[in-house]
This record gives C-alpha cells, sequence and structure tokens, in this order.
C-alpha cells in the first residue's frame, strides 16, 4: 500500500520497520497526517526504525473504535494475524 493512497480518515494502522521485522501498531483520527509524522521522523518511536513501510491502513467509523482495533492488534491473537500477513507479502 502507498501512503499517497491513505485517506484523511479515523483509523487503524501498522508500519514495518527497516530489516528488523519491527512493527508499529496505531491509530490515529487523521491517518494520512500520522503516517507522514512517522515516515518524516517527527515520531520518536519509529525515527530510528527508517525506513517504513506502510503494512496495513483500516478506516473506522470513529476513535472509539480504532482504539479497539489497535489494542486487538496488540494482542496475541492480533500479533499472530499480523505475521501471517506479513508473510504472505
Amino acid at each position: 500500500m502507498n501512503i499517497e493512497d491513505v485517506e484523511p480518515r479515523v483509523g487503524v494502522y501498522v508500519l514495518l520497520g527497516g530489516g528488523s521485522g519491527y512493527m508499529y501498531k496505531g491509530s490515529a483520527r487523521d491517518l494520512r497526517k500520522r503516517i507522514d509524522e512517522h515516515m518524516n521522523g517527527s515520531v520518536p518511536r519509529t525515527r530510528n526504525r527508517r525506513p517504513l513501510k506502510l503494512l496495513l491502513v483500516e478506516y473506522t467509523a470513529d476513535y472509539t473504535e480504532a482504539r479497539q482495533g489497535e489494542n486487538w492488534l496488540k494482542s496475541g491473537q492480533g500479533r499472530k494475524w499480523l505475521k501471517d500477513l506479513n508473510q504472505g507479502i
């Protein structure tokens, strides 16, 4: 998925960092703005993990739903699902 395709909507995203296999899971009210911040090095948590690859974007109805999705991605089931998704790419 390309960053240019991301709409400025609320949702959940996953970034894959460098060659380390590091996955950053997050939610935002404006996905395009937040992902741009990661890509530009403005977010301390991912600054040293660049280059970043956009692995997943899922739009949600509201921010509460986005936070629930982020929490699921950080759960054991979510981590396994992301690992399987990443291996399929």
